[in-house]
């Protein structure tokens, strides 16, 4: 087409904003798409940042209306073996990998890889491939979690007034038969029992 043939006008049309409103709490069947499964790093820790995986899960029966899609989930997977100050590392939290494979009645098995940090210090982590090939496997495989709504940070951590905030996978409804020792111990709610020894890395 020629410059010049058609124009456009946005004289009376309307803007529609995206509606970012979080779903609200509660428990919800989460459908893992392949679509947006990605290893990601931070930036701003450049060689130091450790990965981690980028997910989206489909919430299964919330369309707005008849012929929508239904509510994406966001959610990270984060692969670091080094403990928060409660001693516990990121992956065996409520809503990380290791409740994740217990919701299929499945114990978490991967390599662990080691990253050599500009400060000559080391952190162990998840192989972010064999993490990706695990939950490539689970796509279109729905299980139930609670999901949460916790506020937007902005870069230096404050809370962004105004923000509706965000939805946070809290865990997942583990299998019955995969919860033994110390894991029915544990407030499945907020995190999982840790790791078995072999799950330390394949042998």
């Amino acid at each position: 087409m020629a410059k010049g043939e058609a124009r456009y006008s946005s004289a009376g049309k309307a803007v529609h904003r995206f509606d970012n409103t979080p779903l609200p709490r509660g428990d919800y069947d989460l459908n893992l798409s392949e679509e947006g499964l990605e290893v990601k790093k931070s930036e701003e820790k450049g060689p130091d940042a450790i990965p981690y995986i980028n997910t989206r899960f489909r919430a299964i029966g919330t369309a707005a209306k008849e012929g929508a899609k239904d509510r994406l989930v966001f959610h990270k997977f984060f692969l670091s073996m080094k403990p928060g100050a409660d001693g516990i590392i990121m992956p065996e939290r409520g809503g990380g990998i290791v409740e994740f494979c217990r919701s299929f009645g499945e114990e978490a098995d991967f390599a662990v890889l080691k990253l050599k940090k500009s400060d000559s210090s080391t952190e162990d982590y998840f192989d972010p491939e064999e993490v990706m090939e695990y939950l490539k496997s689970k796509v279109d495989e729905p299980r139930k979690a609670h999901v949460s709504i916790e506020a937007q940070k902005d870069r230096e951590g404050n809370t962004v007034k105004g923000h509706p905030g965000n939805n946070k996978i809290a865990h997942w409804e583990l299998d019955a038969e995969a919860m033994t020792g110390e894991a029915e111990e544990e407030d499945k709610t907020t995190k999982v029992a840790h790791l078995p020894k072999r799950a330390a890395g394949k042998k």
